[in-house]
């Protein structure tokens, strides 16, 4: 009865199922016992990370979160730790293939296979700068430390830029672990996939991996499409390498320079500074250095990562890079999803309500500024981005009948988010004077003594370094004319306020004095002139 079940079992087809059979296996084994290639030299040993496993292609079983490894692998590192001794481990190149074996994604506990590598064996890893979402896994996964390195020097074109909002849009995906963030991340991925007319190429790519998994293109999971589209665009990638891939800790020629240079600036030298220049050039050296000081036990400084030509302020290389990029926030998805959020209030609460946010720093890195978009969306705001994905300005949003509704936001932030997202302040700031702008109109009908102050709250946008003076000389032009007829409002009292004292005096001080009052349309033209009768 035990064999029927196991059949029955087996005939499932679940992956990994079968498993390696008992110890030591047949993968990379001779004579019963296992094999471990490379070379050493002196203390250190360096040989080729053990293959996932013997079957077709052995690269379909790289990020396969199901299929445990082969008792090889798990013998190697056993034999590292526990044999050679090694204080350090250094995995090259992006990306091994220990932070995607089986088990839990986050909170991973000692019997996780990623854990049972690692375990406190420190872990240096060289991957490159623009690699973050699958870099966050292995630093999530397997407690690696990354030392970031440069990008190849790259060639910008309009089709490159289209490449990077899907290359951003799987680093989305990859990286959250939000599972509202990765569903939308996965839709948007699929709908990009199709307009950039990609699929036929990615079939053709995919063609092993659905066959071994008797799928179709459409049938593939979110985790595989993700896989296998950052792969797909990797290649693709070549074709922007004219002068080929970047050595680590190796200096780059003038014209790798000039052309990495030229690519980052968009045709806007301007945008260059000496700085980033200066931070180009000493990527290389920087490195290196920053590797040879982890394998002494130093600390590797943090740093941002993300690709150079989108944010500048990955450089200079060789530093612990983090997901902590304030300047992509919030991402076109984390702004749909936070406008979303907006509508149904929208639908459920009167304009008359106000509608309190807390902001904390954890949020904004797991939800892409979901919240800060829907802080901007119940205001009538919405950002806009440049062809890399960058926040530059914001935008009011006007309904055909110009009658969009602005919610009044109290807004609280942590000291964490007001320290890490400056920008993130500024952008909510500009839009709440940018909302109080466009509804200055209304304001002023209902309370015209409102308008100094409001003079006043809008005086920043003058000043900002983006032009919105537009908002605040609109309002200027309503302030003139409620201050005209506030003017005029008070002149009318005066005149009528004189008049009355003319009726009321006694006769003597009417001979006495000569009150000269002249009012034509409400406005005093000489409110009083009194002169001592002789």
């Amino acid at each position: 009865m035990l064999d029927a079940l196991k059949t029955r079992i087996a005939n499932l087809n679940i992956e990994g199922l079968r498993g390696w059979g008992p110890t030591p296996g047949k993968v990379m084994v001779v004579n019963k016992k296992m094999m471990f290639p490379g070379i050493q030299f002196g203390n250190v040993f360096v040989g080729p990370q053990p293959p996932r496993g013997w079957e077709v292609d052995e690269e379909l079983l790289h990020a396969n979160t199901t299929i445990p490894p082969p008792h090889q692998y798990l013998g190697f590192y056993h034999w590292l730790k526990d044999n050679f001794k090694a204080d350090v481990l250094v995995h090259l190149g992006r990306h091994s293939t220990y932070e995607f074996l089986p088990g839990k994604a986050v909170g991973l506990s000692a019997e996780d296979y990623s854990r049972i590598i690692a375990g406190d064996l420190p872990g240096l890893y060289p991957y490159i700068v623009d690699g973050v979402g699958e870099g966050t896994q292995a630093k999530r996964r397997a407690l690696a430390v990354m030392i970031d390195h440069l990008t190849p020097p790259l060639t910008a074109t309009p089709l490159y830029d289209r490449l990077l909002t899907l290359r951003q849009v799987v680093e989305s995906y990859e990286s959250s672990s939000s599972d509202t963030m990765r569903i939308a991340s996965a839709k948007e991925m699929r709908r990009l996939v199709e307009i950039l007319e990609l699929r036929a190429e990615l079939e053709s790519s995919m063609a092993d991996v659905l066959k071994v998994r008797g799928i179709n293109f459409e049938q593939a999971d979110d985790d595989l499409l993700a896989h296998e589209v950052g792969h797909y665009l990797t290649k693709l990638q070549e074709k922007f390498m004219p002068h080929g891939l970047h050595v680590f800790g190796r200096p780059w020629s003038d014209a790798s320079l000039q052309l990495m240079l030229d690519s980052m600036a968009q045709n806007k030298p301007e945008h260059i500074s000496a700085q980033i220049r200066d931070s180009l050039i000493a990527s290389p050296k920087l490195e290196m250095q920053a590797l040879l000081h982890g394998l002494g036990g130093g600390f590797i400084e943090p740093g941002k990562g993300n690709d150079p030509l989108r944010s500048p302020e990955s450089l200079p290389t060789g530093r612990n890079f983090h997901a902590l990029d304030g300047d992509v926030l919030p991402t076109p998805l984390g702004f749909q999803l936070g406008y979303n959020m907006a509508a149904n209030v929208r639908n459920r609460d009167d304009i008359s309500k106000s509608e309190g946010v807390i902001l904390w720093a954890s949020d904004a890195v797991r939800d892409e500024g979901v919240m800060v978009s829907f802080i901007l969306s119940l205001m009538g705001i919405t950002p806009e981005w440049n062809s890399r994905g960058i926040v530059q300005k914001m935008q009011l949003v006007q309904s055909p009948k110009s009658d969009t509704k602005r919610y009044d936001v109290i807004v609280t932030t942590s000291g964490l988010f007001r320290d890490l997202y400056p920008n993130l302040m500024q952008w909510i700031d500009i839009g709440g004077r940018m909302a109080l702008a466009a509804s200055a109109n209304s304001i002023l009908q209902t309370n015209p003594d409102f308008a100094t102050a409001l003079d006043s709250a809008l005086k920043p946008l003058a000043h900002s370094p983006l032009d919105y003076s537009h908002l605040r000389h609109r309002h200027q032009a309503h302030h003139q004319k409620y201050a005209m007829l506030l003017h005029a409002q008070l002149a009318r009292l005066a005149c009528l306020a004189l008049t009355m004292l003319a009726y009321v005096l006694p006769n003597a001080w009417l001979h006495r004095w000569s009150p000269w009052i002249h009012c034509h349309g409400g406005y005093v033209r000489a409110v009083l002139m009194l002169s001592p009768a002789q």
